[in-house]
């Protein structure tokens, strides 16, 4: 007699969202499929870089956290570190290959 295979997803898993701190402010990171989807999308779309960030964070983190992350005026090096933290706990990708990614569309770009 064979076991049947099962893998469960409970409600914890689903509800569980990804959390970006800066300094003393956390922002919860929408990681749903139809977002990730949507951020891919904008991508595609060919906007401006700048443009791009700004409809992704809004995407992501909503309009009221993506207006209070553009009011830190963060240095770019933290700026640019936050973006692809953000990326990455949106799509389960590591760091470093959101950063290697967008280093390379900026050499060709």
């Amino acid at each position: 007699m064979s076991e049947t295979k099962r893998f469960v997803l409970d409600k914890g898993k689903i509800q569980q969202k990804p959390e970006l701190e800066i300094l003393d402010r956390i922002f919860c990171v929408d990681n749903r499929v139809n977002t990730v989807k949507k951020m891919a999308k904008i991508k595609s779309e060919g906007v401006e870089e700048d443009e791009y960030e700004q409809a992704v964070l809004r995407l992501l983190l909503g309009a009221d956290a993506a207006t209070e992350i553009a009011a830190m005026n963060l240095p770019l090096p933290a700026y640019l570190e936050m973006f692809e933290g953000v990326t990455s706990l949106a799509t389960g990708e590591d760091p470093e290959e959101i950063r290697d990614r967008f280093q390379k569309a900026n050499k060709e770009a």
